[in-house]
């Protein structure tokens, strides 16, 4: 490297964001799958959902194997088999018939090669919050229940958002104009300074 120019526009500020950075439907998006390989770490998801809007931003929904020892297995195996079921009738049709699973390990490894195989070149809608009413989150997300996404336009009047969706990002808590410098508690103490 010959010198830094700042004056390039790989230093330019900002990022672009999913959907410009809006809640709500985002409209004609198409969707892959992406699996863990040997280069990723234990701390990353087994698959990622990967939706990319017409400006070529994505937005990533994680879908992890369940761990059987977990108190909530049962109930996430449901979760899942929700996620799965939900995308592959978008993305196959409402009539398509769905294989019986071994277990929790086939059914997230062989609806993911399902849906990885099927999303090619289909035209979707993908409903985007900023987390849940009781966990906002300053991220765009894509929504974490049924129904998240469905065809592009004939069918994306089915995303609405609910009750239980954050749609307004979280904003950082006003600075205290005041300082607290010289404020003491009320702790009792006989006169003798306590950190000496």
């Amino acid at each position: 490297m010959s010198g830094i120019n700042l004056n390039g526009s790989e230093f330019d500020g900002g990022q672009a964001i999913f959907n410009g950075g809006k809640s709500g439907v985002a409209d004609n998006v198409t969707l892959s799958v992406t699996k863990k390989d040997a280069s990723d770490t234990s701390r990353n998801p087994d698959y990622n959902f990967v939706f990319t809007d017409t400006a070529g931003q994505i937005v990533r929904k994680a879908v992890w194997l369940n761990d059987p020892t977990s108190e909530y297995f049962d109930k996430n195996v449901i979760r899942d088999g929700k996620i799965f079921k939900h995308v592959l009738k978008v993305l196959m049709g409402e009539n398509f018939q769905l294989p019986v699973f071994a277990d929790h390990v086939a059914m997230t490894n062989e609806c993911m090669a399902l849906i990885a195989k099927n999303c090619k070149d289909k035209q979707l809608a993908v409903f985007c919050n900023y987390g849940s009413a009781s966990n906002p989150n300053k991220y765009l997300s894509v929504r974490s229940f049924t129904p998240f996404v469905t065809k592009a336009g004939v069918d994306s009047e089915k995303l609405v958002a609910t009750p239980y969706d954050s749609m307004e990002r979280p904003q950082a808590s006003e600075a205290v104009s005041e300082s607290s410098y010289g404020d003491t508690s009320d702790a009792v103490t006989d006169g003798k300074d306590p950190w000496s």
